[in-house]
């Protein structure tokens, strides 16, 4: 109990001194970075000025400098982009067929947390989803082996993610299906994160214009910090009619796409 009061007056105090600088993350870890060597010396320098002005004393052991990889939070953290932690991964290509509805729930969990990787998460998980319905009596077969399968495989190779530049426009493709949405942020036609979304039953009756056009409304909220106050953001779509919809008067579009757009 004293030890993680202890933790939380620490993390807290970490966080106030070290909040204001540039290239310093205070969660959990005191991380520094820089695009550079001399930007991450620089920086470097300014907290170890302020561990000195406000008497915080660091371990030497458990310090590491000018590091190009670190694994941070479930990460790995490269020069060139981002990519799951390879731990995590061995944990899902590891796990055993699931043999009941709470193994379902724990593979879901770990699947989930790297989302960010895996193109059109929703639509893979949907076989494993709904074996967690309460109206569904538990029963794995080849469907769902053949669904972790791809699932694993996806992971074997995960893609590199971009790091989100200011400097760069954005581009989102989106796309949408019976059962989910997909979208996917990219700068220079390199990935910076997926996201994807299972359709409700009310959702999926909608005709195939307004799953576009929500798959958009869907992609805009989920991608907000990035976009937000942007004007250079192009949004990818390859249902057609969706553009025709998109310049014409809102006035002019039934009610369900006149409260998307206006979103």
């Amino acid at each position: 109990m004293a030890y993680a009061r202890h933790q939380r007056c620490f993390i807290k105090k970490i966080y106030e001194n070290f909040d204001d600088l540039d290239g310093v993350c205070t969660y959990d870890d005191l991380l520094i970075y820089g695009s550079s060597k001399k930007e991450h010396d620089e920086r470097l320098k300014l907290v170890l000025d302020r561990c000195r002005k406000v008497n915080l004393k660091l371990n030497k052991n458990k310090c590491k400098f000018g590091l190009e990889e670190i694994r941070y939070l479930g990460h790995r953290i490269t020069k060139k982009g981002l990519y799951p932690d390879n731990s995590h991964i061995t944990a899902i290509t590891n796990m055993p067929k699931p043999r009941n509805k709470k193994d379902v729930e724990r593979l879901l969990g770990l699947i989930t947390y790297v989302g960010a990787f895996i193109p059109n998460l929703s639509d893979k998980t949907l076989l494993l989803r709904e074996l967690l319905k309460k109206e569904t009596e538990w029963h794995w077969d080849e469907r769902h082996d053949e669904c972790l399968k791809v699932i694993k495989q996806c992971l074997s190779k995960p893609p590199v993610l971009r790091y989100y530049d200011l400097d760069l426009p954005i581009t989102i493709s989106v796309d949408a299906n019976k059962s989910g949405l997909g979208a996917c942020l990219m700068q220079n036609g390199m990935p910076g994160c997926y996201a994807s979304k299972s359709l409700s039953k009310a959702e999926q009756r909608y005709a195939q214009i307004e799953k576009e056009l929500h798959a958009c409304v869907f992609a805009c909220e989920r991608f907000h910090a990035y976009i937000y106050g942007r004007t250079d953001v192009v949004i990818e779509t390859d249902h057609k009619p969706l553009v025709s919809i998109i310049k014409k008067p809102i006035v002019d579009s039934p009610s369900r796409l006149q409260r998307m757009l206006l979103k």
